[in-house]
């Protein structure tokens, strides 16, 4: 189930609150949860405790977040622009939140930091007004959550795509947000280091396979079109 919105809206309360009193985000996290945190070329900072201490303050503008319900968790990475000491960077985050309880917890969390090449500045975004709803629009059913299978063999290969180059270090499914944005997955299995996806419409792989190999925590992302007869190797 894609979870776009509330994972950014959470993501904007959780930076809300650091701003106003940097000590409360430590209650965002689940005891004992890892935050990794990348500042440029620096090696990076990994703590289970006083999250305070490590992110710094800012200004932080997002313009992608994309998310993925998978069982009892939701993997969500957004991206934009961070405002530091009158610099941008651009910013890249990964969080892993639990959705058993009214209030998700932070299971795990990683912040990348980098410079934007000829020192760009974003623009400022205008303020939209809200927009007065006229009619109330049906409903539609969430989307169903991707099954996981044992090998690529149980997909589609006309509507499926293998995904290579991933990092090791990470949890293999934290990528599917990255492809849930184009179109509803249907099915997906994953290797070290690989995943093959298959979309519920043909067209959508077709898109994926267009806009080609795309960077994602450092590591250039391979993408190409599943062979009839794939399998890992």
């Amino acid at each position: 189930m894609i979870a776009d919105e509330p994972s950014l809206a959470l993501i904007n309360q959780f930076y809300k609150s650091f701003e106003e009193a940097p000590e409360s985000i430590n209650e965002y996290y689940l005891n004992g949860s890892l935050l990794s945190f990348t500042f440029l070329e620096s090696n990076p900072i990994m703590v289970r405790g006083d999250y305070h201490q490590v992110v710094l303050k800012g200004i932080r503008k997002y313009v992608r977040c994309s998310a993925l319900l998978f069982q009892n968790q939701t993997m969500a990475h957004a991206t934009g622009f961070f405002e530091f000491e009158k610099v941008f960077y651009q910013i890249s985050e990964q969080f892993v939140f639990t959705n058993q309880s009214e209030k998700p917890f932070i299971l795990s969390h990683s912040v990348f930091v980098s410079p934007i090449e000829g020192g760009w500045c974003p623009p400022v975004p205008k303020e939209e007004k809200p927009v007065q709803k006229v009619e109330e629009k049906p409903v539609k059913a969430p989307p169903k959550e991707p099954i996981e299978v044992k090998s690529p063999s149980e997909m589609i290969y006309t509507r499926s795509i293998v995904a290579t180059n991933l990092p090791h270090q990470y949890d293999q499914k934290t990528i599917l947000p990255e492809f849930s944005c184009y179109g509803a997955i249907s099915k997906f299995s994953i290797a070290k280091g690989q995943v093959a996806i298959e979309f519920e419409n043909p067209t959508v792989a077709m898109n994926v396979i267009q806009e080609g190999n795309f960077q994602w925590y450092r590591r250039t992302i391979k993408v190409k079109g599943m062979p009839q007869g794939f399998s890992f190797s």
